[in-house]
């Protein structure tokens, strides 16, 4: 599926997984291997986002800034359980590093609007129920250009459990998650986060190449 904005193709990614698990309440600063918690923490300025929101990103940024790290301390555990999660799991090891991705208030509110009322209704999927789809939500917040995607999970309320499941996603392709976060062409990110009437708790996130706000 294909639109043209500009002067630019346009690509658009869904995916999603359903998990049941407890999550975690709690998200405290990240202090990953020492970094500089700025380059990974881009999103805690923001006033738009909570704090799992916020770390989210942080997660997010880890995998990028330094990928054979995070597969070893994050994703070993998961990679005897299915050939995708091994999969994942020895492509990051060999991965070179990735700039973070800016927090960008356009795609967390598009993706707050879906969370929102997904989570609500115990939607699951990318259509909404008024039949819209990621472009018609980016499209109210802002102006963008290049590729969108996104992402959302079901299950988890944990931001490294998120990430790390859609990493290692057993259910779809493992290329397809990994591209959405570890792609060298996305730039900013969103994320919306609610309760789900069905499974507890959704995560929407939203990825672009270049977007600005309207």
């Amino acid at each position: 599926m294909q639109k043209i904005r500009f002067i630019f193709g346009i690509r658009v990614v869904f995916s999603f997984f359903i998990l049941f698990t407890n999550g975690y309440a709690a998200y405290g600063a990240d202090t990953y291997s020492g970094r500089n918690n700025a380059t990974i923490n881009t999103a805690q300025n923001t006033s738009y986002l909570t704090g799992a929101e916020m770390q989210v990103i942080a997660e997010i940024n880890k995998a990028r800034t330094n990928p054979p790290r995070f597969a070893e301390q994050y994703l070993a555990e998961w990679a005897g359980k299915s050939s995708n999660a091994r999969e994942c799991y020895e492509k990051m090891k060999k991965m070179t590093p990735l700039e973070a991705l800016i927090p960008s208030f356009a795609l967390s509110q598009a993706a707050k609007d879906f969370a929102d009322a997904a989570g609500r209704s115990g939607q699951v999927g990318s259509t909404g129920g008024d039949s819209s789809g990621l472009w018609t939500r980016i499209d109210k917040y802002g102006i963008w250009s290049g590729v969108v995607a996104e992402s959302i999970s079901y299950g988890y309320n944990d931001p490294l459990k998120i990430i790390a499941q859609l990493l290692v996603d057993s259910k779809t392709s493992c290329g397809g998650q990994q591209e959405n976060i570890l792609s060298t062409g996305n730039r900013f990110v969103g994320v919306g986060m609610a309760p789900h009437k069905t499974y507890r708790y959704m995560c929407v996130i939203n990825f672009a190449s270049d977007i600005k706000d309207r």
